[in-house]
C-alpha cells in the first residue's frame, strides 16, 4: 500500500502521489463491475486489460489502484482479497474494506468522504 514517499528528512516529497489514482475512473469502474464475471486470470496485466476491451494507453492506470487497495500483489497476480471480491454478495464489503485500509486517512479526517464537498477533498489531498 502506498501511503506517500518520504524524501530526506523524512520531508514528503512534493508531486509525489501519496494515494494511489488513476487517470482512467471510468475503466476502473467498468474493470470492478466486469472482474466477477470473468475468469480469475494468473496475472492482470495491460495485455489482460487489453483482452477485456481495455484498449487505451491510460487503461494502464489502474493498476497502481488495483495493486495499491490489494487486490493486486505488486506482480500483478490476484490476491486472495480479489477472489474475495468476485464472491457473489461480499464483493462490496471487500472492496469497501480494502478502501478504507488504503485511504484510513481520508476516513479518519472526514466523515463522509462520498458526501464532501470538492474542497475539503482537495484540501485534504493538497492539490
Amino acid at each position: 500500500m502506498t501511503k506517500g514517499k518520504k524524501g530526506k528528512l523524512g520531508k514528503d516529497n512534493l508531486g509525489v502521489p501519496q494515494y494511489p489514482y488513476t487517470v482512467a475512473p471510468k475503466t476502473l469502474r467498468s474493470f470492478l463491475e466486469q472482474a466477477p464475471k470473468k475468469p480469475k486470470p494468473p496475472k492482470v496485466t495491460s495485455s489482460t486489460l487489453k483482452t477485456w476491451g481495455y484498449k487505451s494507453g491510460n487503461d494502464a492506470s489502474i493498476l497502481r489502484v488495483l495493486k495499491d487497495i490489494n487486490l493486486l500483489s505488486s506482480s500483478g497476480e490476484p490476491t486472495q482479497d480479489y477472489a474475495d471480491y468476485m464472491k457473489t454478495g461480499t464483493g462490496a464489503a471487500v472492496l469497501g474494506k480494502l478502501i478504507k485500509t488504503c485511504y484510513e486517512a481520508l476516513f479518519q479526517n472526514i466523515t463522509n468522504p462520498e458526501k464532501s464537498s470538492n474542497e475539503e477533498l482537495r484540501n485534504f489531498f493538497n492539490i
